[in-house]
């Protein structure tokens, strides 16, 4: 049975309560997709709703005569500032510390080889400048014959010598970088070795794009750096021509100007160049790596020339990687089913048995698509999912945003079945869930489908709890057909679209809830995390199974209390009312029918209201309803004249109340078989005022085994995340379709 959205009357009360929630946190605001999202996915996903859960403050609060908000206190900004540099410290500094100690440790090898003297050194011992002690004419043209060639790192004086320090030191410490951004990019490499015991020592691996992106944008300035401080050492010796005179000053120059036609586009420029440009002023890359490889003879080593070796042998090892990945990981599917959507296009495809069974394709795997019946030359990636009513095939999601996937969706007139190519399958991110007993999918928009992957692969072995935010209705309405929600997991919806969604869509499953508004990130996930650990809100309590058994203890025990007569009917009451609470649920709905049933033979409608039974086991429901019989005193002549005994006493009326109210509970309980009389008392997505207490307390082994993972293209809420995961220690996985 498919999941289906929430009584209307459940609609109207979600909708009064979530702004309430989320008072105390200010949404984040959505930065939009860019123009050409569908060019890579790294940005197909931002088409979706941003999960707007910001962690920033409101402005809000008591406000004075001059109706100013309230100062905030030294202490709070010094908290804030520390804050963010430790937010900063996480996102920037601690995922690369290992490649940081490898390029210091190049740094400081260069320098100390550089000012040693001979023969392993430079610096002659008797002026302690680097010169050509065996020719002054050399020296003069800012040349130094070592092993055979000519190299241009004269330097006299301290400004010099500093310059050329800072020049080779910003050089070697390219080398690791050089490496990664070469071999984050080897697919059928990382694929192999993410299937060996070596994956356990390249976290790397899972942060593939997020090293390749720090590395290059390391090399962009860099380069520039290093280019600088030579021209500034020329200029200071009269020796600029060396810039296109020498072999290291042309290749160099080479490099500089490649450098930024490759990586700036990338950085800054995605919103206002094609892919196409993007992706082929990357491919520069080649003339980089080609420049360098000239740019010191290898007969400069131990001091210099490693550049011809390592990069020679990255670009070799990369581009036999990528025929590998062209020639053998790739399949053309001759039967490819493309169903249309308003907002996309589905594609269905049965993929041999080589890519189903790839560790890659399970657990939120991704594959690049080409088809050639709209662009023969290029290749977008995409994540898999598995087609629920068919394991065989896998099926990927088109969303219409940028050119070319509007160039598909404009092909398709209706559904049809045509060929593609397909290349992969490759880890993403999501392939580490199972790493976790315990996760929490965060994903806005598209984002859903490696979520749904990693639901589809482990709901069986592992607690999977989703968080979507989506404002298209039809994309709702879409995956809901293929998300596998019978798990004991939360599956958490949050619709903020505009228009009404189908009737069809209604509440058949209560570990799924469809929300409308904004989620609140930083009260869910602590939440969710608080209910499964202290057993509060264990989701698998609201599944159909357990409240057709919830219904079969309700009725039983309502027969047996109706036998008992030494019980008054508001104990009787109050005991079925409590027997829901300690499950689990609040009753509330069971509430509403029986004072709806009341309401209808009383005039007036005076008693129509709901007694709010609260989510709270220690709270007697007894003791409520008196407190709803003594806020209902004035109303008793209306009970009163029910029992035509106009001069009874109030105690005699609040008998006959009680009497109503359990006969009506027995013929609701009895005659009434739907299942949405019970409502869990735990609700992850509103506010908890312990939860972040008790999470913060929990033993760190088993916050280990929780992560949380996050699919989509929102900075707003990766950063909120990243605080999520600061504050409480737990490990964080993004998925920012960035391959």
């Amino acid at each position: 049975m498919s999941p289906r959205s929430v009584h209307d009357n459940e609609r109207t009360r979600t909708i009064v309560e979530e702004p309430a929630a989320m008072t105390t946190r200010r949404p984040a605001r959505y930065r939009g997709p860019e123009p050409n999202a569908d060019r890579s996915r790294d940005a197909s996903a931002a088409a979706g709703t941003t999960v707007a859960a910001s962690r920033r403050p409101t402005q809000g609060g008591s406000r004075g005569r001059e109706g100013s908000c309230p100062p905030k206190s030294r202490d709070d900004g010094d908290h804030s500032c520390r804050r963010r540099v430790r937010l900063w410290y996480r996102r920037a500094i601690w995922p690369f510390w290992r490649v940081t100690v490898a390029q210091v440790l190049c740094a400081i090898y260069i320098i100390v080889l550089t000012f040693s003297t001979p023969p392993v050194g430079m610096r002659d011992p008797s002026t302690n400048d680097i010169v050509d002690p065996n020719s002054a004419v050399n020296t003069n043209k800012g040349l130094i014959y070592v092993n055979g060639s000519y190299r241009p790192v004269v330097a006299v004086g301290n400004w010099q010598k500093a310059c050329l320090a800072i020049s080779r030191a910003s050089a070697f410490s390219m080398y690791p970088m050089l490496v990664i951004v070469f071999v984050t990019k080897m697919k059928a490499t990382q694929c192999f070795l993410s299937r060996t015991p070596l994956s356990m020592y390249l976290g790397i691996l899972n942060q593939a794009h997020e090293h390749h992106a720090h590395a290059g944008a390391y090399l962009a300035f860099d380069v520039w750096v290093h280019t600088a401080f030579h021209i500034l050492r020329w200029t200071s010796q009269g020796n600029l021509r060396l810039l296109w005179t020498s072999a290291a000053g042309l290749s160099g120059l080479i490099t500089v100007v490649a450098t930024p036609l490759i990586a700036f586009p990338m950085m800054y420029y995605r919103d206002g160049l094609s892919y196409e440009v993007r992706k082929g002023l990357h491919f520069l890359f080649y003339l980089f790596a080609v420049g360098l490889c000239f740019h010191v003879p290898t007969n400069a080593i131990p001091n210099g020339g490693y550049i011809a070796p390592v990069l020679g042998s990255c670009i070799v090892l990369y581009t036999l990687d990528a025929c590998y990945v062209y020639f053998f990981m790739c399949e053309k599917i001759e039967t490819t089913a493309f169903h249309v959507l308003s907002s996309g296009a589905r594609m269905s495809m049965r993929v041999s048995d080589r890519f189903r069974r790839s560790p890659a394709a399970r657990g939120g795997g991704y594959a690049y698509v080409n088809i050639p019946w709209i662009n023969n030359k290029q290749w977008h990636p995409f994540s898999l999912f598995e087609d629920p009513h068919d394991p065989s095939t896998l099926q990927v999601f088109l969303l219409k945003k940028g050119d070319w996937t509007s160039a598909v969706h404009k092909a398709l007139s209706r559904d049809t079945t045509r060929p593609c190519w397909i290349k992969g399958p490759f880890p993403s991110p999501f392939s580490q869930v199972s790493s976790y007993d315990n996760q929490i999918l965060v994903a806005s928009g598209i984002g859903i489908t490696p979520a749904l992957a990693a639901i589809s692969a482990f709901k069986s072995s592992r607690r999977i709890n989703l968080i979507w935010a989506v404002r298209d209705s039809e994309m709702l309405e879409f995956f809901l057909e293929q998300m596998y929600l019978e798990h004991d997991g939360w599956n958490l919806i949050f619709y903020t679209g505009k228009k009404s969604l189908t009737s069809a869509i209604e509440n058949a499953n209560t570990n799924v809830r469809i929300i409308f508004g904004r989620p609140n990130l930083s009260s869910i996930i602590p939440n969710i995390i608080f209910g499964i650990e202290s057993k509060i809100g264990l989701p698998e309590k609201y599944t159909m199974r357990s409240k057709d058994e919830m219904k079969k203890l309700l009725t039983e025990r309502t027969r047996e209390l109706d036998a008992d007569k030494s019980l008054g009917p508001a104990e009787k009451y109050a005991k079925v009312c409590q027997l829901g609470m300690d499950l689990g649920f609040s009753m509330r709905e069971l509430m509403d029918e029986i004072h709806h049933t009341l309401s209808g033979d009383i005039s007036g409608n005076v008693l129509s209201s709901t007694v709010e039974l609260q989510a709270n086991t220690t709270t007697s429901p007894l003791s409520l309803i008196q407190a709803h019989r003594r806020r209902r005193s004035s109303e008793i002549a209306v009970v009163d004249s029910i029992s035509s005994r106009a001069d009874a006493e109030p105690q005699h009326a609040v008998g006959v109340f009680s009497q109503m109210c359990w006969a009506s509970m027995r013929k609701v309980v009895n005659e009434r078989g739907s299942n949405a009389l019970l409502k869990p008392s735990f609700h992850p997505w509103r506010k908890n005022e312990v939860q972040e207490t008790f999470v913060k307390k929990l033993d760190a082994n088993v916050k280990k085994t929780w992560g949380i993972f996050y699919c989509g293209g929102s900075e707003g809420v990766i950063s909120d995340l990243r605080g999520i995961s600061m504050d409480y220690n737990v490990d964080l996985h993004i998925d920012s379709f960035a391959w």
